[in-house]
């Protein structure tokens, strides 16, 4: 197993305006009515702006965009494929309990393995983007949830004021993967969920929210990792005190459980013929929900034009930008706030041949 280390994964700043002068400052030379009308009367500072933002900020974008495109477009295929894989199963299963036989069961057996085949390669060809209970993301990694076998949000509650039980984490053999957790009487339900939260982080794993049962998760493609390294210690109520236990984790319900479906003797059939209808649905609904994500992005190509109109316009105005009387005015200041004092400074705002 990889020893790789698992967890441990500046909004522009608004536009200055320029500062109308101070009490007894000259008036610019022009009115200051032609910068109300600009396009872009709050753009001033044009000299002090990152060179490059802009031409480095567009490729991002479009790269983020075609990144979720690719995923959109992967994940539509394996759904595709899962579903009609299902619609074969389903079949087979139909067959097979209208009419035993051993070529019937062959058949089962044969779809079955196919689709639990393709199932195993479903992180790869989805990018990372489709979980176990079907739920598509284009922007996070796959998440694997599971429970603490026994645990809810009451186990955080302290039973009586002497309950002060310390409570360990820690993945064997990852550095800094550790945390721990401590009952307390006197906190609040929230602040033991949060300081639960805290003590999970350094092992890569979140908590659910509070509305919904006590859920962890982690990135499913860490998820062999927590099964083999995931360890817990306790004082001997919550967890076994002494030593290091490796606890019982419980996939979460919503999961599709593909790798887990039988079709060896007559009852496993008839669990998996009662299972697979709603599977299908389920499959049916993602692929309806990453459609949507597929027609939104298109949607967002149709007014191309108007949008290269606007950023035209806008590059033009910001290019004009340096001719502004304003800017005439900062281009006065700055040098002087930059080398000498304040007192020069004022000296140059009641000046009208500085600002001629």
């Amino acid at each position: 197993m990889s020893s790789a280390r698992i967890g441990g994964n500046a909004s522009a700043g608004r536009i200055g305006t320029a500062g109308a002068p101070q009490p007894g400052a000259a008036a610019p030379a022009m009115p200051t009515s032609a910068v109300g009308t600009h396009p872009l009367p709050a753009i001033r500072y044009h000299s002090t702006w990152p060179r490059g933002w802009m031409a480095a900020a567009v490729p991002q974008r479009v790269r983020e965009f075609h990144v979720q495109i690719s995923k959109a477009q992967m994940a539509l295929d394996f759904l595709e494929q899962l579903e009609q894989q299902l619609s074969a199963l389903i079949q087979a299963c139909r067959h097979q309990r209208k009419l035993p036989s051993d070529a019937g069961a062959a058949r089962l057996r044969s779809a079955l393995q196919a689709l639990q085949a393709g199932w195993a390669k479903r992180l790869p060809r989805t990018l990372d983007s489709l979980d176990e209970a079907l739920h598509w993301s284009p922007v996070q990694r796959a998440r694997k949830q599971f429970t603490l076998a026994g645990w809810s949000w009451e186990s955080l509650q302290a039973e009586h004021a002497r309950d002060t039980e310390l409570v360990g984490f820690c993945l064997l053999g990852q550095e800094g993967a550790q945390g721990a957790w401590q009952a307390r009487w006197e906190r609040a339900q929230g602040a033991s969920r949060q300081a639960l939260a805290h003590a999970l982080a350094p092992l890569g794993m979140q908590l659910s929210g509070l509305e919904q049962p006590l859920l962890l998760s982690v990135e499913e493609r860490w998820w062999p990792v927590v099964v083999q390294r995931f360890m817990v210690k306790g004082n001997g109520k919550r967890f076994p005190a002494g030593q290091w236990v490796s606890p019982r984790l419980v996939s979460s319900p919503q999961a599709l459980r593909v790798d887990s479906w039988s079709a060896a003797d007559a009852a496993a059939v008839q669990a998996l013929a009662a299972e697979l209808p709603s599977a299908r649905e389920r499959v049916l609904q993602a692929q309806a929900a990453v459609r949507a994500f597929q027609h939104d992005a298109g949607q967002s190509l149709d007014d191309v034009g108007a949008r290269t109109t606007a950023v035209q316009a806008f590059a033009q105005a910001f290019a004009q930008a340096g001719q502004m009387p304003a800017y005439d005015w900062i281009l006065a200041v700055v040098p002087a706030v930059r080398a000498v004092s304040r007192r020069r400074v004022a000296r140059l705002l009641q000046s009208r041949g500085a600002l001629a």
